[in-house]
């Protein structure tokens, strides 16, 4: 009798220790399966916001005045030059061309005074179309960084920087030293490495100083 019940006390230990396996086994399995659910959800939702991004971009649009409206990448070239040429800069009458001529505005040089032609820039046309187009990169960036079991988030933020332009970067830089993108999207900004490789020559070299906390 007594070696019996030792022997059904020793099988029952087994059998609880097997069944202690499976049961890892089973959770492993499915936290394995949930993780992969999450990261199929996050890259469908990845890729749609990338195709609506591209949409965004698409849309924007610059007109000037001797030219016919550009749309997209070219827009954005359109926009960068125009901010330089007529937000950081003043147009004064030159006694030798008899014209007007743009002049470096002394307060371009600062951080305020950078931050406030942008304002005024953001604020007139230009703003509805950068409004979509940022926020949409912004979500995009937050979606990034939110979702946890992405082992190589950077592979994804590199794809997005893969999509900018020079010009896109270049505007994307003023956006985040203004009020519009200094609080959020800079964070974001910065922890992706979205600057990388912004052509700091293509900058007012007054300017230029305001890149340092980007560089990587």
């Amino acid at each position: 009798m007594l070696i019996g019940l030792i022997i059904t006390i020793v099988l029952q230990k087994i059998e609880l220790t097997l069944a202690r396996k499976e049961f890892a086994r089973s959770a492993d399995s499915l936290e394995a399966q949930n993780i992969n659910i999450e990261i199929q959800r996050f890259e469908s939702t990845f890729f749609r916001l990338l195709e609506f991004f591209d949409a965004c971009r698409n849309d924007v649009e610059y007109k000037s005045q001797n030219s016919e409206p550009k749309l997209g990448r070219e827009a954005f070239r359109g926009l960068y030059n125009h901010f330089v040429d007529y937000e950081l800069h003043d147009w004064e009458h030159s006694e030798e061309t008899f014209s007007m001529e743009p002049v470096w505005s002394d307060k371009s040089s600062t951080a305020e005074g950078v931050q406030r032609a942008y304002v005024n820039f953001y604020k007139g046309e230009h703003g509805e179309d950068l409004g979509a187009y940022f926020r949409t990169l912004y979500n995009i960036l937050k979606l990034i960084e939110q979702t946890k079991n992405i082992t190589d988030k950077q592979l994804y933020s590199n794809l997005i920087r893969a999509q900018l332009s020079r010009y896109e970067l270049l505007i994307l830089f003023y956006n985040i030293l203004s009020p519009y993108g200094n609080e959020k999207m800079k964070e974001l900004v910065m922890e992706f490495k979205l600057l990388k490789h912004l052509e700091t020559e293509l900058l007012p070299e007054k300017n230029r100083q305001f890149f340092d906390e980007f560089k990587t």
